[in-house]
């Protein structure tokens, strides 16, 4: 079987998926190929995954220069997708907008089945032209996979009447982190040790605000929020915040949290630095509560990590996690970012309780979303069998 995976082949749920799918497929041949749509030169470690790699790189000249370097990278995209006929599968993993810009071609050009995965914001945070666009590849797609019910309910409310809708199928994604974080569950190690490994204080409420450097997780916002707010006050010196904001490298972003947090009463801890895949599990367990409040999200993996490390999930209302109620996981919502204050006051209030509440969530996320436990589902529709 050939694969071409479209995508960025430097993203851990792609390289993780084709892993977790090589270490599954029992046949005896097996290529995937990717085309990535990274500019630069760069090889990267997980590379190796990858029979043959086929990137949109960008002479250093260009690459400063945006216009350019789009138009250079859409040249060199037809290119490809005129040379790369001979694949029984090709899979799209998230909608870049040079596909979307290229629509007509793509879906033209390709040969093979095809099988579009959304992640989640290439719909969820679409304009209605774009959209409207992507009806024409999912009429071409022979199966659609989206990881929440919730989502597919959307997509279905959105292009009700479209004979696409029959090719929709629920498909989750693995978390990789979770093997190491269920290593460190199932070891003797403690949240304090955790905390301590990453510079935390063994002896406080961590509380955890977002997963990256992206605007989408209002970090000042919320910090605002709190720093405005009289009711955490009695706690100041039982709880830390921590800022892990190591991507993507939004340098104005970055110095406006650091210039909002500097004469705080309360102490952040700002993690900047790249951060192994061991070090994410031990920040997903030294935290306590974890604050994810972006506007829009599938199924966010690192808030899912948070639950598999038992941590307090704090996330808003409007946010489709229904499946989450469904598999009884206990989490704590607010309907408007405003009301962070008081749903951490009530949090540190009832701390032990809920607590303990969360322990039943880290059996049931690492259940669901083991990669030895979701890719029989993918290999399924490889084989045409769903």
């Amino acid at each position: 079987m050939k694969v071409l995976i479209i995508g960025n082949r430097n993203h851990q749920f792609i390289y993780n998926y084709v892993k977790a799918f090589r270490r599954a497929y029992s046949q005896p041949y097996l290529k995937i190929d990717v085309l990535s749509q990274d500019s630069s030169e760069v090889t990267f470690s997980s590379d190796k995954y990858f029979d043959d790699i086929y990137a949109l790189t960008v002479p250093p000249f260009l690459r400063k220069i945006r216009f350019l370097r789009i138009l250079y990278q859409h040249i060199l995209f037809r290119k490809y997708i005129r040379m790369l006929n001979h694949y029984d599968i090709i899979h799209v993993h998230y909608i870049e907008n040079i596909i979307v810009r290229d629509i007509d071609f793509f879906s033209r050009r390709i040969h093979g089945k095809l099988i579009v995965s959304i992640w989640g914001s290439d719909f969820l945070r679409a304009s209605k032209s774009r959209k409207k666009k992507l009806i024409k590849l999912f009429n071409r797609a022979d199966r659609i996979t989206i990881a929440s019910d919730t989502v597919i309910k959307k997509i279905k409310e959105c292009y009700i009447g479209n004979t696409f809708i029959s090719k929709i199928v629920l498909c989750r994604l693995g978390l990789e982190p979770l093997e190491n974080l269920r290593s460190i569950l199932m070891s003797d190690m403690n949240s304090r040790i955790s905390k301590s490994k990453i510079g935390l204080c063994e002896d406080k409420i961590i509380i955890t605000i977002g997963y990256n450097a992206s605007r989408l997780q209002h970090h000042i916002d919320i910090i605002e929020n709190i720093e405005h707010s009289s009711l955490l006050s009695p706690f100041c010196d039982k709880i830390e915040f921590l800022l892990p904001i190591t991507y993507p490298r939004d340098n104005e972003y970055i110095t406006m949290i650091k210039k909002i947090v500097l004469n705080s009463k309360y102490h952040y801890n700002i993690i900047e630095h790249f951060l192994s895949d061991g070090d994410v599990a031990h920040l997903r367990i030294a935290s306590d509560i974890f604050v994810q409040l972006q506007p829009t999200d599938m199924l966010s993996g690192s808030m899912l990590e948070h639950l598999s490390a038992r941590n307090i999930v704090i996330t808003g209302s409007w946010l489709p996690y229904d499946c989450l109620d469904q598999w009884g996981i206990f989490l704590r919502r607010i309907d408007r970012l405003e009301l962070i204050s008081n749903e951490l006051y009530d949090v540190l209030n009832n701390f032990v309780v809920y607590k303990e509440l969360c322990d039943e969530n880290s059996k049931m996320i690492i259940d669901k979303f083991r990669w030895n436990n979701v890719i029989q589902n993918w290999i399924s529709l490889y084989k045409n069998e769903v």
